[in-house]
């Protein structure tokens, strides 16, 4: 019997090709886990930076009524935090900043009753909810633990009996992003324009 010469044919087995779209395989499916949880934490990211941007407006917009107030009312002066604020802005219209414990809100409460300017079309006493949503604004994390600086604190003082009024402002509370929670805490001071 005469052995045929044995001829090499070109291609892959049948176990290299196993073996390559299992680990073909086992790549994307490390990829699209890596993609899918970059992408949860890029959204969660987003929904906290815009939940502390309006946090940050918020303030900035009360920072600037209370500095161009006409009067800051009752405050004392007396370096005690308190849990609320009153002014008189220039069109006399009557602004109270106060913190809702109960529901974790910084609202404002406007009377334009004594306005001298008949344009506004702000409705009296309505409390204005200011706080974003996703945003508590409390002293105590949802677990019960204490969360240092939390809640709302105007601290008024005087610089002497006729100096330029100051006020320091402290918010905190936490962010909520489905089941995460990112404790937050700002302070700001401002410094009255107008001296009463």
């Amino acid at each position: 019997m005469k052995l045929l010469p044995l001829k090499f044919h070109k291609g892959f087995t049948l176990i290299e090709v196993m073996v390559s779209v299992s680990i073909f395989t086992i790549i994307v499916t490390v990829g699209i886990v890596a993609l899918l949880t970059i992408n949860n934490a890029y959204r969660k990211s987003q929904t906290q930076r815009q939940a502390i941007d309006s946090l940050t407006f918020m303030m900035e917009s009360m920072s600037r009524r209370i500095r161009t107030a006409a009067t800051w009312d009752g405050a004392g002066y007396d370096l005690l935090p308190a849990t609320s604020f009153s002014i008189h802005d220039q069109d006399n219209i009557g602004v109270i900043y106060h913190w809702d414990q109960t529901n974790g809100q910084l609202l404002m409460n406007v009377d334009n009753s004594a306005s001298t300017n008949p344009d506004l079309a702000v409705p009296t006493q309505t409390n204005y909810n200011l706080t974003p949503q996703n945003v508590h604004i409390t002293n105590t994390l949802p677990d019960g633990t204490l969360l240092p600086g939390g809640g709302v604190t105007f601290t008024a003082l005087k610089a002497n009996p006729s100096g330029q009024g100051y006020v320091q402002i402290n918010i905190g509370g936490y962010v909520t992003n489905g089941k995460e929670v990112t404790p937050f805490s700002f302070q700001t001071g401002i410094s009255k324009r107008v001296t009463d």
